[in-house]
């Protein structure tokens, strides 16, 4: 029973990366405008008292919006300290993953997250792009679990309460995300298993501290709920993510068959997952040797050209890879 358990950890934690990663290039190269423009006119609007929930959520959901705001905190609603909590709690959670997991796995797995960061890095200035936010405390989370299963660190009642505050998270993102998340309890299931073995791994999670675990989660629940509760948006919130998502959007724009229109966007995230990851890696590989030949060229130059000349022929190199790879010509004047 222990080997089938280390089995299927080792297949959910790799079909994890796999999701990770497409979740990462679909984001970075294909709505890294259109829903940033969005979001920062929606939180200027939101600043002069005007409130367009129902006009501007659609298929994002709230949690942008209430973000977007910051930047225009010198002129903004009251909330200021709330809105700057639940940012700065995203970019504490990605400091204390970096930080406290790098140093404890191996090597393999800093080139595996290396790997995925190249997919797109175009996702450190889209902080407040719909589903940005929830990408990387999803992969924050999906960092910690294999923490877990690699160096039993953190502990398990800290892995739960951050994968619970994870899943607010990203139903205030993007219910796209929901059943990766999903798939993050089964792999802490797994994990907990794999660690503890099956009779002594139920036992431990069930002797979790569930009164804290509940109280942290309810805690920030309540306060989202109470923000939108006082502009009365409740009822746009509900309309734009529930019966908007699930009604109109997922089925008619985004179904390219039959099927895809009855069960919606998930059936479509399968059915297009492993070409979505093929691309992304190609697409990786293939800019990265434009790269090298270019900076090799641009080398071999040194010898024959002056230092004008050459930095010109540098500034070409990086520009072309930052254009293919990067996508910086779009999202670095957003995020400037």
């Amino acid at each position: 029973m222990r080997r089938i358990i280390n089995w299927w950890s080792k297949v959910w934690s790799l079909s994890l990366l796999l999701i990770a990663a497409w979740v990462w290039w679909r984001i970075a190269f294909k709505t890294s405008f259109g829903d940033e423009q969005e979001n920062f006119v929606a939180g200027w609007l939101i600043t002069q008292g005007l409130v367009p929930y129902r006009d501007f959520f659609f298929h994002h959901a709230p949690l942008p919006f209430f973000l977007a705001v910051v930047p225009f905190w010198w002129q903004s609603e009251p909330w200021e300290l709330f809105r700057w909590l639940v940012w700065g709690w995203a970019i504490f959670w990605g400091v204390l993953t970096w930080k406290s997991v790098m140093s404890q796995l191996r090597p393999w797995v800093g080139v595996i997250w290396l790997g995925l960061a190249l997919l797109a890095p175009a996702m450190q200035f889209q902080q407040f792009l719909a589903e940005s936010l929830g990408v990387v405390v999803l992969l924050s989370g999906l960092m910690f679990l294999v923490s877990f299963v690699v160096a039993n660190q953190p502990r398990l009642n800290q892995l739960v309460v951050g994968w619970l505050i994870q899943g607010l998270i990203m139903v205030g993102c993007s219910v796209v995300l929901l059943p990766v998340w999903g798939w993050l309890g089964v792999g802490i299931i797994l994990g907990t298993l794999q660690r503890w073995g099956w009779h002594r791994g139920w036992v431990k999670m069930y002797q979790l501290p569930w009164s804290r675990i509940g109280s942290s989660f309810g805690l920030i629940l309540v306060g989202v709920i109470w923000y939108f509760a006082e502009y009365q948006a409740l009822n746009q919130f509900w309309w734009a993510v529930m019966v908007y998502n699930f009604k109109y959007y997922f089925p008619v724009r985004l179904a390219a068959n039959s099927q895809q229109a009855q069960l919606g966007y998930f059936l479509s995230v399968g059915q297009n997952f492993g070409q979505y990851v093929w691309l992304a890696t190609s697409e990786t590989l293939i800019n990265t040797k434009i790269f090298c030949q270019t900076f090799i060229t641009t080398s071999l130059a040194l010898l024959s050209l002056p230092i004008e000349v050459l930095q010109q022929w540098f500034v070409v190199a990086v520009t072309e890879w930052q254009h293919h790879l990067l996508n910086l010509p779009i999202v670095s004047w957003w995020g400037w």
